[in-house]
């Protein structure tokens, strides 16, 4: 039982390393198998969007493509983007209408 946990762990780091070192690029779920385990990537691919999303560092993205009787799936890595702010700091907004200040329109 250790081994198993041992090796689903290092199958999802392998997966983690492999997607990592290609963000934002689609992989076809083909090339996923030598990575993760032939009968076993699409559980690693999940266990490592559930990892990604809990450290909030980001997810997994899966596309897919009918093309005539082919079924193409595809996946890609979507780092977290800090926003380069406090995400509860209030960002002062802009009127989008013209007020009425001492009788005069003013933008």
């Amino acid at each position: 039982m250790i081994e198993e946990l041992t090796r689903r762990k290092s199958n999802v780091q392998k997966l983690r390393e492999f997607f990592v070192s290609r963000p934002l690029q689609w992989v076809d779920a083909a090339d996923l198998e030598p990575v993760a385990g032939r009968q076993a990537w699409r559980t690693r691919v999940s266990e490592l969007r559930q990892q990604l999303e809990k450290e909030g560092a980001g997810t997994i993205e899966n596309k897919i493509e009918r093309i005539a009787y082919v079924v193409k799936s595809r996946y890609r890595f979507l780092p977290h983007k800090p926003l380069g702010r406090d995400a509860a700091a209030p960002v002062p907004a802009l009127p989008l209408l013209d007020t009425l200040e001492d009788g005069a329109w003013q933008r």
